[in-house]
């Protein structure tokens, strides 16, 4: 009986056929075996590149950081001013409010090829880099009551701005002390950059400077500066002059 099945499912069991058959099955398990294995070595090289990327920005974002951190450093380091250049001692009056004041003068705008080169230490000096040159124009006054027309040159004003609400203005003298159309009352503190007795001012987000330095009348006003910003900015003037 076995025998007979045997036979007739021997007879009926295509050997080749199935043999073929079994073969392609293994190998097509095999091939997908191999698709999968592919798919995942390409998603790991994709993840691998991709992290490799974000490495490399971050690190490239990290050393624009310490670039930008050590060139403000370096500006605004009032400590290291102290050590390598000058001796100072920096003194801020707080002012709580100020007085307006009028002013009689004409403003006339003053080309940079009209400057005399005695006042070319202008160029030079350290504004901070968000800060751009605007304009500059001269303050005429009258040479005596009796004339009517601002015959008499008394100041010299450059301007540099960020925005609308901060700026820079750097106004100076031969005649006396420059103009302004404010007052501060009354200042105790005093400041010394080198020999140089400075008079440095706070209210609210401006700063004020006024000095004489080799016969010439400095008077300083920023808004939106910091302290070490500004004693930079004093100290530029100063060393260029020297």
């Amino acid at each position: 009986m076995y025998d007979s099945l045997k036979r007739e499912i021997e007879k009926e069991f295509n050997k080749e056929r199935n043999y073929n058959t079994i073969l392609f099955e293994g190998e097509r398990v095999n091939d997908m075996k191999k698709q999968r294995m592919k798919s995942i070595l390409a998603t790991a090289c994709i993840a691998f590149i991709a992290l490799v990327c974000l490495l490399m920005i971050n690190n490239i974002e990290n050393q624009r950081d310490d670039i930008k951190f050590s060139k403000n450093d370096k500006f605004a380091n009032v400590e290291e001013l102290q050590k390598e250049k000058l001796q100072m001692e920096i003194n801020i009056n707080e002012i709580e409010s100020i007085g307006s004041m009028m002013i009689d003068a004409d403003l006339r705008v003053l080309e940079l090829n009209e400057l005399p080169e005695k006042f070319n230490f202008i160029q030079n000096i350290k504004i901070p880099e968000r800060y751009n040159f605007k304009n500059s124009y001269n303050i005429f006054v009258k040479s005596n009551i009796d004339v009517k027309k601002y015959d008499k040159l008394h100041d010299y004003i450059f301007v540099y701005q960020k925005d609308e609400l901060n700026d820079i203005q750097i106004a100076f003298s031969e005649e006396a002390e420059p103009l302004r159309d404010y007052y501060l009352g009354e200042i105790n503190k005093k400041s010394k950059i080198g020999d140089i007795e400075v008079i440095i001012s706070k209210y609210e987000s401006m700063h004020n400077a006024t000095f004489k330095y080799r016969d010439i009348y400095f008077d300083i006003e920023t808004n939106g500066v910091t302290k070490n910003e500004l004693v930079e900015l004093l100290v530029s003037i100063i060393n260029e002059k020297e």
